[in-house]
């Protein structure tokens, strides 16, 4: 179980969700996702989510788009200091599991999820033996999130750089 810590409002449609445990942290690997529930009204069915924060922070973050009528009440009516019931952790996309230490990265809206998970990760163990470039695709300036997050990874890190693709203007 995790309580509902912060909610923030990325954009228009997309918020982020910080979540502490309440007994002890759940052990997860960079890009992977997690079943979710919450002790609220409307929001007690479980749903998948790609979790966007590091292994080894006390928090667990997820990012939700406004796409559907649950996640639409979840970013409006979440409430803070709800109990969340996490299952999981699922999957294996990683970037550890590629052989090929330069790496290329693509993106698309709120897909950039797992990505941020691996910096995240990245950032913490100090892994300088990667060489990374992150396309991120967009609608438009509007719709990016974490952007200038991404640009001051990549001004502390050498071997991190991050291309904006806006959709709009092509």
């Amino acid at each position: 179980e995790y309580i509902v810590d912060n909610i923030n409002h990325l954009t228009k449609n997309i918020v982020e969700i910080n979540l502490k445990p309440k007994n002890y942290k759940l052990q997860f690997n960079p890009g992977q996702f997690i079943f979710i529930s919450f002790n609220q009204k409307k929001l007690s069915e479980s749903h998948p989510f790609s979790i966007a924060s590091g292994p080894s922070k006390n928090l667990l973050r997820i990012i939700v788009k406004k796409s559907g009528d649950y996640t639409k009440i979840l970013a409006d009516e979440l409430q803070k200091n709800i109990v969340a019931k996490i299952e999981g952790p699922y999957g294996v996309f990683s970037y550890k599991c590629a052989q090929n230490t330069k790496q290329v990265w693509i993106a698309g809206g709120v897909g950039i999820t797992p990505f941020i998970s691996f910096i995240e990760s990245i950032r913490e163990n100090k892994n300088q033996n990667i060489d990374i470039t992150l396309f991120y695709s967009v609608k438009n300036e509007k719709k990016i999130i974490y952007l200038n997050y991404f640009k001051e990874i990549g001004a502390i890190l050498s071997y991190f750089s991050i291309i904006p693709f806006y959709s709009d203007k092509n």
